[in-house]
């Protein structure tokens, strides 16, 4: 036995997730949310690059932080909670502008998901929209708008397709939120008039919505459909119009505002997400 494993101390292993390289062998040790991500990201990074393997001496270190070690919940070496971590650091990579990172794990997390949609799951199958509609936001963020369309024309065949099943709602919502950023492209690249008609079908589309999954979220999403359906009246010089989607979706901020003050919450200065993040 070498001289580094005398000394090293033994996994814990009851830990349910590896925070920090300390919590590693420390089930006592106290970690930041920063650190928990930067770790995360780390290893991920590792396993990825082919550095770091899931059942090698790094075993519980790669087990403990990808959750999920059913066999049958793995593609090549991929489990369903790594497959859900990657997609949210694919997104926390996209808003930070590093394309090309997030790109690489988004694609990995496409593969998985792929396979799990082609075996029946309608969960994952969502979850592909969302990661496809990921890369097709930052495909947009980099400029390269025929690549991010052909994303989101991907990700819109996979929600008309779960709109006739038991996640309908959460498919129209996400069909929302394609449409707004398609609207986007086409309003960037001239095509004002059916920029237009884009944010209208999404404003409509998440207006159609008779049972939400999540009230709140909706209109998170409703709001940014009326801001790209504002934005592209702008351009056409319709003003009224555009002021009037406005006015809507300042409505619906307020509204939001007022509903966490009664519930206690603090109103607080609400952002604009542009994009699903609940995954």
């Amino acid at each position: 036995m070498s001289e580094r494993n005398k000394q090293q101390p033994m996994p814990n292993p009851n830990a349910d997730a590896v925070l920090h390289p300390a919590s590693e062998f420390d089930p006592n040790a106290t970690v930041t949310d920063e650190d928990r991500q930067k770790y995360c990201r780390d290893v991920t990074e590792e396993v990825l690059c082919g550095k770091r393997a899931f059942l090698g001496v790094t075993g519980p270190v790669a087990i403990q932080i990808v959750g999920g070690t059913r066999p049958d919940h793995r593609v090549a070496d991929l489990s369903r909670g790594q497959a859900s971590a990657l997609l949210n650091d694919g997104m926390d990579l996209s808003d930070a502008g590093r394309t090309e990172e997030a790109l690489r794990y988004l694609e990995r997390v496409v593969t998985a998901y792929t396979h799990w949609s082609n075996q029946g799951d309608e969960s994952a199958s969502l979850k592909l929209g969302i990661a496809l509609f990921t890369i097709g936001r930052t495909l947009r963020g980099a400029g390269r708008f025929d690549e991010a369309s052909a994303k989101f024309a991907e990700a819109l065949t996979i929600y008309e397709r779960l709109q006739a099943g038991a996640l309908r709602a959460a498919a129209l919502e996400e069909t929302g939120w394609v449409l707004a950023d398609q609207s986007w492209i086409l309003r960037d690249c001239g095509q004002f008039e059916e920029a237009l008609a884009c944010a209208r079908r999404a404003v409509e589309t998440v207006d159609g919505i008779v049972e939400p999954t999540d009230e709140t979220r909706l209109k998170i999403v409703l709001r940014w459909a009326l801001r790209c359906e504002g934005k592209a009246l702008d351009r056409l010089h319709r003003s009224a119009e555009a002021s009037a989607c406005y006015q809507r979706a300042a409505e619906l901020r307020d509204k939001a505002k007022s509903t966490r003050s009664e519930h206690g919450g603090s109103p607080g200065t609400e952002s604009l997400s542009e994009g699903p993040r609940s995954v």
